[in-house]
């Protein structure tokens, strides 16, 4: 009987190593084509794609000036970057190495736990302002994507929309979240020449705290 129950022990304290052994992998675990990086403003990782390096606005700024685009554009995006530069609650900024057009900047704030009716105020006034922006700097605006997700450990706001620059036959599309921990709150937001947006990526940031 007492063998029974010490092989049966040894079992159970196995059983425990492996799943826990799991666990860990699966905590660290990079997808392929990724690397896991650092965000020291927020004391986070999250994974981006290897492709994606970090940049100063002053240096993508530069690539812009000797781009082959039409010059209105040109100055609108260059002076869109000098404002996000200025901005006190721009963070730090990856761009694809292959394509300027494709970048992901951070942004630092002020906690706050993310309540529906917070999120949904939110969500209205970067759609007002949005609009706002479109009807001043010549472009059109058009939503594709909004929700709000709540967990245990996070809350998530999502906007993903498109623009059209006038007079040029080319499409932006920006996705905006707000990412709330129990402690921490920032945003990422994705610009794309195409739809994809990397949800995953933000769903999985490690808050180190």
């Amino acid at each position: 009987m007492n063998s029974v129950l010490s092989i049966n022990y040894k079992l159970v304290v196995i059983l425990v190593l492996i799943l826990s052994s799991c666990k860990q992998e699966k905590e660290n675990l990079v997808p392929k084509g990724h690397r896991s990086v650092k965000l020291s403003f927020v004391d986070a990782n999250i994974n981006l794609p290897n492709e994606y390096v970090e940049i100063s606005i002053d240096e993508l700024i530069e690539v812009w000036e000797y781009a082959e685009v039409d010059s209105v554009f040109k100055e609108n995006k260059i002076q869109w970057l000098i404002q996000l530069r200025d901005s006190p609650a721009f963070a730090t900024m990856f761009c694809d190495s292959s394509n300027v057009d494709n970048y992901i900047y951070f942004q630092k704030g002020k906690h706050v736990f993310l309540t529906k009716e917070i999120a949904d105020q939110y969500l209205t006034n970067v759609q007002r302002n949005l609009r706002g922006s479109s009807e001043l700097g010549g472009f059109n605006f058009t939503k594709v994507e909004s929700k709000i997700n709540s967990g245990d450990e996070a809350q998530l706001i999502k906007f993903k929309y498109k623009f059209d620059p006038e007079g040029e036959e080319r499409t932006e599309y920006r996705t905006q979240y707000l990412f709330s921990s129990k402690t921490k709150t920032f945003g990422m937001v994705v610009s794309r020449s195409d739809e994809v947006d990397f949800e995953r990526l933000i769903r999985d940031v490690k808050i180190l705290d």
